[in-house]
Parts: structure tokens; sequence; C-alpha cells
């Protein structure tokens, strides 16, 4: 069985640029539950400590989300893939990432359909056999 940081590792590093082929369930959430760890978390030390270290707090926010973007996008590209579906409707997933991360002050409709996506993403079960994206992930 494949380790939680070892997936983190893999989407962050070799699989950066892969649209290729097909991601689990598994690796899916995993790297967006790790995504949503560190975001959470940047989001508690900015609110306790933001008049103190607020500038540097913002500078890793901003680097963070901007090295995590692409690998976001190819996993939820392979995810899709993974059920047969073509990865151009990762777009609205990462619309939907986007809107959570700009847009939360401005309604909670953002919210609601970027989590649906989501979850809906995590949870679908994927073609147990070859598709036209490529033999079943192995983790």
């Amino acid at each position: 069985m494949t380790n939680f940081f070892q997936i983190i590792v893999d989407c962050s590093t070799k699989k950066y640029f892969r649209f290729q082929s097909r991601a689990s369930r598994k690796e899916y959430i995993c790297f967006t539950f790790f995504c949503w760890c560190i975001g959470v978390f940047v989001a508690i030390i900015k609110s306790i400590t933001y008049n103190n270290w607020g500038f540097l707090i913002d500078i890793f926010d901003y680097i963070f989300f901007i090295y995590t973007l692409v690998p976001l996008i190819t996993v939820t590209t392979r995810r899709l893939h993974d059920f047969n579906v073509s990865g151009i409707f990762g777009i609205l997933v990462t619309i939907a990432y986007i809107a959570l991360l700009f847009f939360m002050g401005y309604g909670y409709i953002f919210i609601i359909i970027g989590l649906l996506i989501t979850l809906f993403t995590m949870f679908k079960k994927g073609t147990p056999t070859t598709n036209k994206y490529g033999e079943p992930p192995s983790y």
C-alpha cells in the first residue's frame, strides 16, 4: 500500500505536469486533503498572528497556492480520466477551487458548488477495466 506522503510527493514532483493516464480516488483524496489541511492551517495562523507576521504568511500562502495549482489541475484531470470523462471538465473543478479561494466573502454558493464538485470527484467509482485513458491506477 502506498504511503499518504509518497502520494503527495509524487503528485508534487513526478506527476506535476502529467495529464495522461488515470488517478485513483486515494491519490485524489490524499493530495486534495493535504492542500485543504495546509490552507486551513495557514488561515488559522493568519487569523492568530496577522498583525505580527501577516505579510510573510501571505507570501507563503500565495507561493503554496501557485505551486499546488498545477498538480491540483493535473490530479483532477487524471481523476476524471479514471471514470472515463474528458479532462476538460477539470476546468470546472479548477474554477470551483479558485472561486473558493477568492470569493469566499461574496457568497456561499461558490463554496457549495466547489464542495459538491469536489465530493463527486472524490467518491465516484472509477472504471474497473481499461478505458480510453489507460489502465486502472495502481494506487
